[in-house]
């Protein structure tokens, strides 16, 4: 299926992906390759990059909708998983994740993404490798909400990582 995006009315709102801020994506970057790289040997070095991510993701949020970074209490769930299953996920997993978050400069050349708008015609299409794409970005916490109001919550999993660590039961990927 061919990848279209519809153009953005003026002043509509869009989330915006981080190679729309070069100076962010020239941070993030090297982190998701050295993850898609598989160079990450301890899920320890994991959430420091994950945490590392998260809190970039946060820093360039405006101060009235950003939110104080924290460590992230999933760190506890993932430290704790029997090795054999950290290895799975250092191995195979996340570098997977990593690999379809880095196609975003190539499948999003705009950097953003328009929203449809209630009251208002509109479409948004996107093809399977898009929609990949965009799940492992918002699983490391990459996209951002711009944007006139903000009266929705950031898409992506902040919420899961900052969760109390007795709800963070299952990582099933």
């Amino acid at each position: 299926m061919e990848a279209k995006l519809s153009s953005s009315p003026a002043g509509s709102k869009i989330f915006a992906l981080p190679q729309a801020n070069k100076l962010r994506w020239a941070k993030q970057k090297p982190i998701l390759e050295s993850i898609a790289a598989k160079s990450l040997k301890s899920m320890f070095t994991f959430v420091d990059a994950l945490t590392t991510l998260y809190g970039l993701s946060r820093d360039y949020l405006p101060p009235e909708i950003a939110k104080p970074t924290e460590p992230l209490r999933v760190g506890k769930f993932l430290t704790a998983l029997p090795l054999d299953k950290q290895a799975e996920y250092l191995d195979t997993i996340f570098p997977f994740i990593a690999t379809q978050a880095l196609k975003l400069e190539s499948l999003f050349p705009l950097g953003t993404i328009p929203f449809l708008v209630r009251q208002t015609e509109g479409v948004v299409r996107f093809s399977r490798e898009q929609v990949a794409c965009l799940v492992a970005a918002c699983f490391f916490c990459l996209t951002q909400y711009v944007g006139q109001g903000h009266n929705m919550k950031d898409a992506n999993f902040s919420g899961f990582y900052t969760s109390p660590a007795n709800r963070v039961t299952s990582l099933a990927i």
